[in-house]
């Protein structure tokens, strides 16, 4: 009795298990009902729930949490009144493909016209779209990946063919994925500059498209597709981070590109552009090409292109719902993102919050001599007069400083770049370049950096070759660049020094030459300005190097350089684009604003968010704003350090040189208000340490809050009144720290 009793315990207790078993495996339903669709679960586990129809290749991931859905196209798309013609076909299409025909004309085919077949590969999902027609046959396949937080989505490039005489030039990926309508409330997260907000349904005249026209490039536009060229000429801020979002209807969902963010391109619009529908999404380019040019000039018939194609796309889907389901919620999962993959760590404190200066060392300029012209060079900061401003810098309190030399090796500003660590006898002679390098290594939380630019080839020397070693374009000529000029709405100045681009796989090896020779005169710490700032790719015919290949050769040369500095240097950059961002500890003009423009009005510190606390980031130089009231508030807000470009020589000495745009840097004139803004802003960085943003709050246009991990709230008014807000008093123009470490 005993016995059959306990068997049937245990068949209770067995039947209980399976049954809870059964019910966590089966949270999400089976299928979801969508008009004219049919979605099967295909996948799933705590977090997420995959499905897939079949014969469409639609796909929805949806929030086990919520239950709420993302589907790849609008599931209303019926109702929309705004849409017509080619535009109401694409409500329904997965894919954009631009293809080149044999005739050299580029037309676009919707993945309507293709036929999908989709197939399982272990826990994987292929999706592959035929395109068969008059001038396509290709095919081009993409892979679902359901892991533990994120979906994970790839364009298989390297599995893509091109059967017939087309060749595949780009593929907008699912463009209505998420697409908010008419009803819907939220935004789209856009990473220019510091980060921008697009509102939903917002009615601005001429102004529903973002990514026209070059504006979308992840880390700028390549300017190497295009030879004798500027690139220079994009008034809005770049998209430094590959990562952009969606927050609807008190949900969010955050595309992370973890690779293939150097060939891709933000397309975002706002509703009643095309359709009724709010939305943002991939391009990837999959081929570069060039126009033909002929003697004279004009276009000629036919493109270059090439065959060299970038590494697979890969992009992760997260969704956000609650207190995360907002841009601060994108913001630290990025950050936790990059902590996982890059081992990006906090940042030193010795370099948190330090005075950050920039050292003009010397010009090439116009000189006579008897009365013969000639181009010589003309000293700008000695290194006497740099070592005496570390005394200087000292002895008014500065706890912490990093300066950066510019222009401090032979040919100055202009100089080719050189393996070779050597003083610039117009600056000094050998003594006087390792007394300076000694001064600064004996100062507690002081750094002193010689700027290597890696991209800029004004000449050959015995190192660096001008054949062998530049960039080329598509035509198979070195790629050229000018100057443009401001006063004349970008255009170039042909009479500038044109410079020619190192090619980006040459890079690492004359870095590492660099490296070990600086560090045998005690350098530290090191500073790469120019590869932290612009990106391209080389097309020379036996060693091209992709876009993507190029940036994986650049965070190698921030690895190396973070591996010799140690515990006592650092590492620094300019700009701070994505692939350098998480391998530095100092960025100088990092961003601080949006592009500010009519489509995505609200600015907002996505960037410093996810990087406070783990990266020194220094706003703009001050002494060239002409704002600087308020930049401070604004470094204040977001916890930045101080930048200053300086020279000890007169601010006329860049008169009649490559370098005028670089007005209002003489020491002298900026010193005393330099050391009175560090001064107004020291108790600010005692309180906030090292600490990341928390929160933060936007009150009204004036007045903005931020919260630190620490507790310390900064309050901060630009309004030219003063106010008070949580019981806490603001002065007009002023800030107010309530907290922190000091509290």
């Amino acid at each position: 009795m005993k016995k059959t009793i306990c068997i049937i315990l245990s068949l209770v207790l067995l039947l209980s298990c399976i049954s809870t078993v059964s019910f966590e495996a089966s949270a999400a339903p089976a299928t979801l009902a969508v008009k004219d669709h049919n979605y099967t679960l295909v996948d799933e586990n705590a977090k997420l729930a995959l499905y897939i129809d079949k014969n469409s290749g639609d796909f929805a991931i949806v929030n086990q949490k919520t239950g709420t859905a993302w589907y790849t196209t609008p599931t209303d798309w019926e109702t929309d009144m705004i849409a017509q013609g080619t535009t109401r076909d694409e409500l329904t299409s997965k894919m954009t493909v631009k293809y080149l025909t044999e005739s050299y004309s580029t037309p676009t085919i919707e993945s309507n016209e293709a036929s999908v077949i989709t197939e399982r590969q272990g826990k994987d999902w292929i999706l592959t779209f035929f395109f068969k027609g008059t001038s396509t046959n290709f095919t081009i396949p993409v892979k679902l990946s359901l892991k533990s937080d994120y979906l994970e989505v790839e364009l298989l490039i390297d599995k893509i063919k091109e059967l017939g005489s087309s060749r595949v030039l780009y593929v907008q990926l699912f463009h209505g994925f998420g697409a908010a309508g008419l009803n819907d409330q939220g935004y789209i997260l856009v990473p220019d500059g510091s980060g921008s907000l697009m509102e939903f349904n917002r009615g601005v005249l001429n102004s529903y498209e973002f990514g026209a026209e070059g504006e979308g490039n992840f880390y700028a536009p390549n300017p190497t597709e295009v030879a004798d060229q500027s690139y220079f000429t994009n008034w809005n801020e770049p998209l430094r981070l590959p990562v952009y979002g969606m927050v609807k209807n008190g949900e969010a969902y955050l595309n992370v590109i973890e690779s293939g963010a150097a060939v891709s391109e933000l397309r975002a619009y706002i509703s009643r552009y095309k359709n009724s529908y709010n939305s943002a999404f991939t391009c990837i380019n999959v081929r570069d090409t060039q126009s033909r040019r002929s003697s004279t000039g004009t276009g000629g018939k036919g493109s270059y292109y090439t065959d060299e194609l970038p590494e697979n796309y890969i992009s992760r889907l997260y969704l956000l719902d609650g207190a995360d389901a907002n841009y601060i919620g994108m913001a630290k999962q990025y950050r936790q993102f990059l902590i996982e993959t890059t081992g990006m760590d906090a940042v030193k404190e010795s370099v948190s919050n330090t005075l950050n200066i920039t050292l003009y060392g010397a010009v090439k300029k116009a000189m006579h001599f008897l009365g013969i012209p000639y181009t010589g060079v003309d000293d700008l900061t000695t290194y006497k007069e740099a070592e005496a401003l570390i005394d200087r810098l000292k002895a008014d309190n500065v706890d912490k400083a990093y300066i950066n030399y510019l222009g401090w090796a032979p040919g100055g500003l202009e100089t080719t770049m050189s393996t070779e660590f050597s003083a610039n006898k117009k600056l000094g002679n050998k003594k006087a370049l390792q007394s300076l390098i000694d001064k600064a290594n004996s100062i507690e939380n002081y750094y002193l950096s010689f700027d290597v630019d890696m991209q800029a080839f004004y000449g050959g020397t015995s190192e660096i070759k001008k054949f062998r070693d530049s960039a080329y374009g598509l035509d198979s000529s070195p790629v050229t660049i000018f100057k443009s000029r401001v006063s004349a709405a970008g255009s170039l100045d042909k009479n500038s020094i044109a410079y020619q681009l190192i090619h980006p796989g040459h890079m690492l090896g004359y870095a590492e030459e660099f490296i070990a020779n600086a560090s045998e005169w005690e350098v530290k710490s090191f500073s790469f300005n120019s590869i932290g700032d612009t990106l391209y790719c080389a097309y020379n015919l036996l060693d091209v190097s992709t876009r993507d290949e190029s940036a994986a050769s650049m965070t190698s040369i921030y690895k190396a350089a973070s591996e010799k500095a140690g515990e006592s240097g650092i590492v620094s950059t300019k700009g701070g684009n994505g692939y350098a961002a998480s391998y530095v500890d100092n960025i100088v003009e990092a961003p601080v604003y949006g592009s500010r423009n009519n489509i995505s009005l609200q600015e907002v510190p996505f960037y410093h968010i996810v990087f406070r606390g783990y990266v020194n980031l220094a706003a703009t130089p001050m002494n060239l704003d002409s704002e600087q009231d308020d930049l401070i508030l604004k470094m204040a807000e977001t916890g930045m350090s101080l930048y200053y470009l300086l020279m000890d020589d007169e601010s006329t000495s860049f008169q009649d040189t490559e370098f005028t745009s670089s007005y209002a840097c003489e020491l002298d004139d900026h010193y005393d208000d330099m050391i009175a803004s560090y001064n107004r802003l020291k108790p600010l960085y005692n309180a906030v340490g090292s600490s990341q943003i928390d929160n933060y709050q936007i009150i009204s246009e004036d007045v903005k809050i931020t919260t630190f991990s620490n507790g310390a709230k900064v309050y901060v008014n630009y309004g030219d009144a003063e106010t008070t807000v949580n019981g806490v008093k603001i002065g007009a123009k002023d800030f107010t720290v309530v907290g922190g470490a000091n509290a």
